[in-house]
């Protein structure tokens, strides 16, 4: 439509302009529902594996804790080597279940993970 008001002197494109209009629409429909039919789709697959595998959906809390703890305990000891103040290398957690570390600042909406300070 837009090139059948540009170009108006050319009665080709006023006559199949309106009809590429009609095929852009179609597809950008057909594009915004495609995408929202394959997303169902992959959540019904993945849904189903957990389903068949329910050892699969079991959080690894633990392993992941004890990675953590292991990370703080690192920084703990390179601050302490370099000395320099841990006030200035703040760690945002989101769960608080760990060793040698203390809460600078609370979670807000826009942030949504603790900000803590790793203690000596």
């Amino acid at each position: 439509m837009i090139v059948a008001l540009i170009a108006p002197g050319i009665p080709l494109i006023g006559t199949i302009a309106p009809y590429i209009m009609i095929v852009a629409f179609a597809a950008m429909i057909i594009g915004l529902l495609g995408r929202f039919l394959i997303g169902a789709r992959i959540a019904r697959n993945i849904e189903s594996y957990f389903d068949a595998n329910p050892e699969a959906q079991q959080l690894r809390i633990e392993e992941l804790r004890d990675v953590i703890q292991g990370m703080i305990n690192e920084l703990r000891q390179i601050l302490y080597v370099s000395q320099e103040n841990p006030e200035e290398h703040l760690v945002g957690l989101g769960l608080l279940d760990y060793d040698h570390i203390e809460v600078v600042k609370v979670p807000r909406p826009w942030r949504q993970y603790y900000l803590v300070k790793v203690t000596f």
